[in-house]
This record gives structure tokens, sequence and C-alpha cells, in this order.
């Protein structure tokens, strides 16, 4: 018999000189192989794989006289199938809520804002290589498990557009309009001292400032 960490060698004929052994996934030492001679007479040898665990484990028996006999166990290691990450999360938000099983995604950002957050991940399993690639307004990640196996999870972003059409401010000549109100949106009156056109600029509701100059004949 011939045995591997103790149990015996599955379907092992002693006429049979080539097995398959196949580790499960993770595995990083090399089996143990033992054997039950025939009898005492025999001389009993193992050549293992000089690196790594996978290759052939030769078990190399020889009696006290004729011809040597070798058994070849081929031994190879399962590949993990895992294409799951452990986490994914968007920098600066953290109602983003994920799901393993889940891959594609739908996030709204809030009004206003127009730059896609970044995206973090966490990797399942160290053998996953992972890919992420922001395409415009979708994020996508994809993950090649040990074995090659390939899945993607995507997140489409969505920007709120606002619906403010309203400003801060008008400002002629860097003085506030007399009488602004936000909500008014006619009825104001400038009566200018000279020919020369106020120059006049707004204040949006982002704080930022848009310049425009009055021809004389629309001043008012």
């Amino acid at each position: 018999m011939i045995y591997v960490g103790g149990e015996p060698l599955a379907g092992y004929n002693k006429d049979v000189l080539e097995y398959t052994l196949n580790l499960p996934v993770g595995v990083s030492g090399k089996p143990v192989l033992t054997w039950d001679k025939h009898d005492d007479y025999q001389t009993v040898t193992l050549r293992e794989p000089s690196t790594g665990v996978e290759g052939d484990y030769r078990i190399v028996v020889k009696p006290q006289s004729g011809a040597t006999r070798t058994y070849i166990i081929h031994v190879t290691i399962s590949r993990s199938s895992n294409t799951s990450l452990a986490k994914l999360s968007l920098t600066g938000y953290d109602d983003f809520v994920f799901d393993a099983a889940v891959r594609d995604y739908t996030y709204t950002l809030p009004e206003g804002v127009s730059q896609v957050p970044a995206v973090v991940f966490e990797k399942a399993e160290e053998s996953q290589r992972v890919i992420s690639v922001l395409n415009d307004v979708v994020q996508t990640i994809r993950v090649t498990a040990e074995d090659g196996s390939i899945g993607v999870y995507t997140i489409t972003f969505v920007v709120q557009k606002s619906a403010n059409a309203l400003l801060n401010m008008i400002y002629l000549d860097g003085v506030e309009l007399a009488g602004f109100d936000a909500e008014k949106l006619s009825g104001y009156t400038y009566t200018m001292t000279g020919s020369t056109c106020p120059v006049v600029t707004v204040e949006l509701m982002s704080v930022s400032r848009l310049q425009y100059c009055l021809r004389p004949d629309k001043a008012a």
C-alpha cells in the first residue's frame, strides 16, 4: 500500500504504476507519502520534485533481486475559482452598501458633485488579480481568480443635475445691485452716470462669478 498523510492512496493497485493526486486549494506543503513494503528485503526510495509542491513524486522499489519498479504520483493543487471581492467601498461615501454576490451597482452622487469618488477594494484571496478602470461615469472592477475564472463588478455613477436657476447676487462695477432678490427676476432699474456701461458680474449659487458687459442701450 501507499499512503498519503497516513490515509491509503485512493484507487491503489500494486500493479498500477501511475496515479494523480489533486490537493485542496491553498495547500502549501508537500504531501507526506509513506508505504508498506511487500517484504523486508525491498529498498524503497522517494524522489520528490526539487521545487514546489506540484510535480511527480516517484517511489522507487528495488527488490533483493530482479528489476526495479517505480510508482509515479502526479501531484497537482486545485486552483480557486473565487471571483468575488471581500470589500468594495467609495471614498467619502459611507452609505454605499456592498454585497459580494451583487455585481452591478448604480450610485447617485449628491447634487453639485461632478467628480466620481475613488473606488477602494479588498481581495477575498491573495491569488486574485484585480483591475479597476473608470470610463466616464462607469467604474469596472475585473477580478481574475487563481484558475483563470473572471468576474466583473460595475458601478454606474449618476450625477444629480441642479434645477436651481437662481443667482446669489448681481454686481454692477463690483457693487451689489440695489434691491436684489434672488426670486425677483425683473423690475430692476440702474441709472448710468456716463456713457460707459458698468461691468456686470453675477454670483451663482455655487459662489463662482461670471462677467458680462451690457450694451449702452440695454443698461437699464
